[in-house]
């Protein structure tokens, strides 16, 4: 493989179609009846969103999770098999839905150290040392820089999903395969601009071409707002919509 495809990780777009259908089951539980306890953010998904009332939606492919799982962000097969698994390859997004609040609590998970990849069709298995960090495209555990296999390859990874880097979470509300809202980290910005606005492609006959450009009017009523930007410690995205009903 090519340093071609390193360049490619710079976005990663999450369409979530009928979230609200995907949230319904687990209304119905007593966490959500009752409120449920409050997500508390530390950048770390699986330890922050509670089983009971949180709903999870998984890659393509890793639900039920797989093990080994088999990745499907494409690196070059000369790298370390550690820094074959890039931080632009999601496990699985997690909800929480505070009900009383009107607040969506929403955690994307990366792959945790100690998971099981296979490589070459099996041949080859290797268990992660280190968490993967959102954004770091080359995993070498700093998400705002390039490793010496980045560089040769002619890759970049920038600091706090920036100049280029993007991640969004485009949400269709009314099932018509139509995203009718983006939240996430708009092009040229970086993650100081994270936000929620009305989904707004610059091309209508290709609506899913250029998400992180797609960002109109704010929506009105709602806000987004990030946790921080991943680092080693904090490895997961995280973020909340606050009135999400307006």
């Amino acid at each position: 493989m090519t340093g071609v495809r390193v360049r490619l990780l710079a976005l990663m777009v999450l369409v979530v179609v009928a979230l609200f259908a995907l949230l319904a089951p687990a209304l119905s539980t007593p966490a959500y009846a009752q409120g449920g306890p409050p997500v508390v953010f530390t950048g770390d998904v699986p330890a922050d969103f509670p089983p009971l009332g949180s709903a999870f939606l998984y890659d393509p492919g890793l639900d039920p999770p797989a093990n080994p799982v088999e990745w499907d962000v494409s690196m070059p097969n000369t790298w370390p098999l550690e820094q074959q698994v890039s931080g632009w390859d999601m496990e699985y997004l997690a909800f929480f839905y505070d009900g009383p609040a009107d607040t969506l609590y929403v955690g994307l998970q990366y792959f945790d150290a100690g998971t099981v990849f296979e490589f070459l069709g099996g041949a080859v298995t290797h268990t992660l040392q280190s968490d993967v960090i959102a954004g770091d495209a080359d995993h070498d555990g700093d998400p705002g820089g390039e490793s010496t296999y980045l560089l040769a390859s002619g890759g970049v990874d920038e600091p706090d999903l920036g100049n280029g880097e993007s991640i969004v979470l485009l949400i269709d509300t009314n099932l018509d395969d139509t995203p009718d809202a983006i939240v996430g980290v708009p092009q040229p910005e970086d993650i100081t601009g994270f936000r929620i606005a009305n989904f707004s492609p610059p091309d209508p006959a290709n609506p899913l071409g250029d998400p992180a450009n797609s960002f109109g009017t704010p929506l009105s009523g709602s806000t987004a707002t990030v946790f921080a930007s991943p680092t080693i410690t904090q490895p997961d995205l995280e973020f909340t919509i606050s009135n999400l009903s307006a």
